[in-house]
């Protein structure tokens, strides 16, 4: 964004979404500066520059467009050729002429102040199979899985709504390697259903090639196989796929070994969990609460909550494990207006139909059930800028969803249906 105002301009960073109309950056109390002062003419200048760079790679010249006054200031904002122009351009490249630096993408948005609520993976049947070799940028190419396991994997993946599949490191997992040196590998895996209410954390030991091709996985919803045990105690899975993403390595490796002090063989280094720019990046199973940007001096009390039955900070959670992205920020946003940190206090409802605002957009109202009775909160899913999502990428479009208004609601009991389970309806 680009602020001019007499022989002054500020060329600002795309900032956090807003509900009063405008972009303005996130503070920072730490680290570079988001914002830059610049002389008129230099201003004028790095348009120029833009527009001059993006008609180099063949597309077509960038135009800021004039977007009105902001407290006696002008504001500009690159139009959507500039932003087709950069899509063009090497990683580098379209870093310097926004003004960002090329470095991790996690230091870029911790600068940026980018929200992570309603950013946690959607699936609620987690398939966790152990490994010890190295792990590809695909989990599905390391070198450790056989052709047949891969088909089995993809089947899984394709057949049981809402699932997905994680590579995990365990003491365990080395033990099956070394057996299979003699001839006799084995397999080790989780499987986690997620759900706040009643969790369910399976795990099978000692499984021949054969028996996990044959695995029945969605009856261990209901029932055991001979290998298989039900886990009491949650474990804590925290991405270390540095081949997915260096940031991955580099923040989530020591929030590893500080997990590992305190949840022991619990802890399980990760494939990719989504979202490498909130390394270090955790997920607590069976219960299925996200966090991001979690450090090893965050570890102790997480644990210690999350054993009790409790969130953590709200400022590091990504959301609810298993649900939609605008419901991930419906439940933080009540817990965090009311101030409810067990898990159990805040339950789904359901989503009413979008009001459709053909200037803003939709207005999402999503259904909760809180302590002390049934909530509405209102959600309007708002542009916020471009972002680096990933080490080496170019900026992309990203979107927030703003919380708009939270209010009691009254609630009215229907027969229930596929889409609304609970029959709730509200008003």
């Amino acid at each position: 964004m680009l602020v001019a105002q007499r022989t002054l301009s500020t060329l600002v960073l795309p900032g956090p979404a807003r509900l009063d109309g405008f972009e303005r950056p996130a503070p920072t109390p730490s680290g570079p500066r988001l914002v830059e002062t610049v002389s008129a003419p230099e201003a004028q200048e790095r348009r120029s520059s833009l527009a001059t760079s993006s008609s180099e790679h063949g597309r077509k010249a960038a135009v800021w467009a004039d977007i009105g006054p902001l407290g006696g200031k002008r504001v500009f904002r690159p139009s959507e050729a500039c932003w087709g122009a950069l899509a063009s351009l090497s990683h580098r490249s379209s870093c310097r002429l926004l003004g960002m630096d090329d470095g991790f993408c996690k230091e870029l948005c911790d600068r940026l102040g980018e929200s992570m609520w309603g950013t946690a993976p959607t699936a609620s049947t987690w398939i966790l199979l152990e490994t010890s070799g190295a792990w590809a940028r695909n989990p599905m190419d390391s070198a450790e899985l056989s052709p047949a396991v891969v088909s089995r994997l993809k089947l899984w993946l394709q057949n049981i709504e809402g699932s997905r599949l994680q590579l995990v490191r365990s003491s365990k997992s080395r033990a099956q390697a070394a057996g299979s040196s003699k001839g006799g590998r084995s397999f080790g895996m989780f499987v986690a259903f997620v759900d706040i209410s009643s969790p369910r954390l399976v795990r099978l030991d000692g499984l021949t090639e054969a028996e996990l091709l044959s695995l029945d996985l969605p009856a261990l919803r209901y029932r055991l196989p001979p290998k298989g045990q039900l886990v009491e105690s949650p474990i804590y899975l925290v991405c270390t796929h540095g081949k997915r993403d260096r940031c991955c390595a580099k923040w989530g490796l020591p929030v590893l070994r500080a997990f590992k002090n305190v949840a022991s063989e619990r802890a399980l280094p990760t494939t990719h969990l989504g979202g490498h720019r909130f390394s270090a990046n955790v997920v607590c199973l069976p219960e299925g609460v996200a966090y991001g940007r979690v450090e090893p001096e965050d570890v102790s009390g997480l644990f210690e909550a999350h054993e009790s039955g409790r969130y953590h900070v709200l400022e590091k959670v990504k959301g609810q494990v298993g649900r939609e992205a605008l419901v991930q920020v419906a439940d933080v946003a009540l817990r965090n207006h009311r101030g409810w940190m067990q898990l159990s206090d805040v339950s789904f409802l359901g989503v009413m139909s979008p009001e459709v605002d053909a200037h803003d957009g939709a207005v999402h109202a999503v259904q909760l059930q809180g302590v002390d009775g049934p909530y509405r909160i209102q959600i309007r899913r708002v542009f916020q800028g471009f972002r680096i999502k990933s080490c080496g990428d170019v900026p992309s479009k990203s979107f927030m969803y703003a919380v708009e208004r939270i209010e009691p609601a009254e609630i009215h009991r229907a027969s229930p249906d596929a889409n609304n389970p609970t029959g709730a309806e509200i008003e």
